[in-house]
C-alpha cells in the first residue's frame, strides 16, 4: 500500500514536470532514479529537513512530498520551515539562528549519553 502513495506523489510530480518540460521516456526513468522519493522507503535513521519557505532551487513542495513519505514509513522526522529564507537558508542572521537552535535540538534530542 505505501508504495502505491509513493507512486502517486512521483506520479503528480512528472505530470507537473511534463506540463512544463516535455521530457522522453528515457529522461522520466533517469529523474525517477535519482529522486528521494523512489528510496524512502531504505530510510531508518531519524531525519530532519530544513527548508526555506522561498527557495525557489529546491521548492518547498518537494521538502513536504519527502516528509509526508517518511511519516507514512513511520520514520521519526522533523520539518522546519524558515520563513522568508532561500536556498542559503542561513543568508540572515535571525535564519542562521533559527537553523541553529533546530539543529542543536534535533541532536540534543538523540544524543546517546553513555
Amino acid at each position: 500500500m505505501r508504495k502505491g502513495i509513493y507512486m502517486k506523489y512521483l506520479l503528480k510530480t512528472i505530470i507537473l514536470i511534463l506540463a512544463i518540460v516535455p521530457l522522453s521516456y528515457g529522461q522520466v526513468q533517469s529523474n525517477l532514479q535519482r529522486s528521494p522519493l523512489s528510496y524512502v522507503g531504505n530510510v531508518t535513521t531519524p531525519t530532519m529537513l530544513l527548508t526555506g519557505e522561498e527557495d525557489f532551487r529546491t521548492p518547498i513542495a518537494e521538502s513536504e512530498q519527502f516528509y509526508a513519505a517518511l511519516k507514512l514509513e513511520n520514520v521519526e522526522t522533523a520539518m522546519v520551515r524558515i520563513p522568508g529564507a532561500s536556498h542559503g537558508i542561513a543568508n540572515r542572521p535571525s535564519n542562521l539562528i533559527a537553523k541553529l537552535a533546530s539543529i542543536l535540538a534535533w541532536f540534543d534530542k538523540y544524543k546517546v549519553i553513555e
